[in-house]
């Protein structure tokens, strides 16, 4: 895979770029045919202008960073892009098919699933090249920039659809636009000479962002009623938006990072709160799925109803899978909430399932694989694990 000849490298790698860019496009021109049937030509045309563009931008900045796919140790360069930037130029794919919806008709019918799966899929992309990237030992620089970019790119796009398509206030854009603002505000300082203090790695930085991401993914899919999804929209941005500006107090030196004033509170919040707290959000969810079983109406009411809510009770009694069976309560009672009539109940569990998502289910709990992959890296990010 390594080659002694990094002119030879170079030029491997560039003819992998132009099939890659070969592909793309006939893919971009195929999907523009089959979406002029099934959508609307001006807005199929638009979906592929906007994808061909960032496609485009995509292969640009591929090109400009071929020589950084080398190895970290030995500085040689490798011959092939490897699975783990292969998927993250998948992942590139994806995303740019996702920003083809930014503009033209909203889609109609089926078409309603497809931004948010293809964000759900970009995000388990990036999952999986960090995973590749450290089990195979596929860690290149190259990666590296990729992932960074994509990251930004995938929550800016995802945000402006969410905004686009009325499942999240205005303001939700600065979920999309806060890296982006960061960057900027670093190459200010740099421009008039002031002093920037690198941030530490912090895992809850990483948790909070990959519940951000989750979050995206969920709105964007035809599940939520907008009421419903402009409300959970704000209230997973806050913790979100404090954290960045943490750390733009942090960068900027106006707080040390061991010694800032928020940061037993931020690791008491994020890591695992109040485990009492906690263990009384469990309770409630307990005994408000109990009562909404026996003393309302469902509108899918059945026996199954009752062996579910038995199971999921028993999940949050012992502590298990907290987080997860607190993301699927988030679903149902926010598609319930958005029924008439409108009940408190759904609204009371909807709200309470996400605060039990971010605090976690504490030390009284049994298991909680999912802390796992919210608070470490999915394999030892490149340089920049994916």
């Amino acid at each position: 895979m390594i080659s002694n000849d990094s002119g030879y490298a170079l030029s491997l790698l560039r003819r992998t770029s132009i099939i890659w860019a070969i592909f793309c496009a006939a893919l971009v021109s195929f999907c523009v045919w089959q979406l002029g049937i099934r959508w609307e030509r001006g807005a199929a045309i638009g979906w592929g202008v906007i994808s061909a563009a960032i496609l485009i931008l995509q292969f640009s900045f591929l090109w400009r960073h071929l020589h950084e796919n080398v190895n970290p140790k030995s500085g040689r360069l490798y011959k092939s892009f490897g699975l783990a930037n292969w998927l993250s130029l998948i992942r590139g794919a994806l995303v740019a098919f996702m920003a083809g919806f930014l503009v033209g008709l909203p889609p109609v019918q089926g078409l309603v699933w497809a931004p948010g799966t293809l964000y759900i899929l970009a995000n388990i992309m990036d999952f999986l090249d960090g995973y590749a990237a450290r089990s195979l030992g596929q860690s290149t620089p190259l990666g590296e920039v990729l992932d960074m970019s994509l990251d930004g790119t995938g929550v800016l796009v995802g945000a402006l659809l969410a905004w686009r398509f009325d499942q999240a206030p205005l303001w939700f854009v600065l979920v999309g636009l806060a890296r982006f603002l960061f960057l900027f505000g670093g190459w200010m300082r740099k421009r008039l000479r002031k002093p920037i203090f690198p941030l530490s790695d912090n895992p809850y930085r990483r948790a909070l962002a990959g519940s951000q991401m989750l979050f995206i993914g969920i709105i964007l899919l035809p599940i939520y009623p907008p009421t419903v999804a402009r409300w959970a929209a704000t209230f997973f941005m806050l913790p979100f938006l404090a954290g960045f500006f943490r750390d733009w107090l942090v960068f900027s030196g106006q707080i040390s990072e061991k010694s800032g004033p928020d940061l037993i509170f931020w690791k008491k919040l994020i890591k695992g709160g109040s485990d009492w707290v906690s263990l009384f959000l469990r309770i409630f969810l307990i005994a408000t799925l109990t009562w909404v079983v026996i003393a309302v109406s469902l509108p899918f009411q059945s026996g199954l109803v009752w062996v579910g809510m038995a199971l999921i009770n028993s999940f949050l009694l012992f502590g298990l899978v907290s987080r997860g069976i607190a993301v699927v309560l988030m679903m149902v009672s926010g598609y319930l909430a958005g029924l008439e009539p409108v009940r408190l109940e759904y609204w009371v569990i909807f709200f309470v399932s996400m605060a039990l998502f971010f605090i976690g289910s504490g030390r009284f709990s049994k298991w909680s694989p999912e802390d796992h992959l919210i608070f470490q890296r999915a394999g030892k990010r490149r340089t920049g694990e994916g």
